[in-house]
């Protein structure tokens, strides 16, 4: 019959498998007809999840088997410590690196609010007059 398969093998319970060559490998592939039509049909990516959820396991438990110690505490001046900075406690050094810059943020956008209210204000103030100038002018 058709791409020279054997009659009999067509009358099995399972189709024949047929020969697919990969352009890039030069080996022919032994799937069968229906694992191929999976793959084809969305099963690759349940193939290639199962092998990500894999490696993440793995690479989980390497993390969680980690020496979790701490490292050494700084002998000596603190890099970019300016000379006269009052000492700092550890824990808080975060902390407060952190809260100016988030003041900082609600600073710049308290201003862009109140930039975009004086502008909205201006806008009505320019319809209004405009408004004016058409009631004179019908008036006339």
């Amino acid at each position: 019959m058709k791409k020279g398969l054997d009659p009999e093998a067509l009358t099995g319970k399972y189709p024949p498998k047929i020969r697919m060559y990969s352009k890039y490998e030069r080996r022919t592939d032994t799937r069968t007809y229906e694992d191929r039509r999976k793959l084809y049909e969305g099963g690759w990516i349940v193939l290639y999840s199962e092998v990500l959820e894999k490696d993440w396991r793995e690479k989980h438990e390497d993390w969680v088997k980690r020496s979790k110690s701490k490292l050494p505490k700084w002998f000596g001046e603190r890099p970019g410590k300016k000379p006269g900075d009052p000492e700092s406690p550890e824990d808080d050094e975060e902390g407060a690196a952190d809260a100016p810059a988030i003041e900082d943020e609600e600073e710049e956008e308290e201003e862009e609010e109140e930039e975009e209210e004086e502008e909205e204000e201006e806008e009505e103030e320019e319809e209004e007059e405009e408004e004016e100038e058409e009631e004179e002018e019908e008036e006339e």
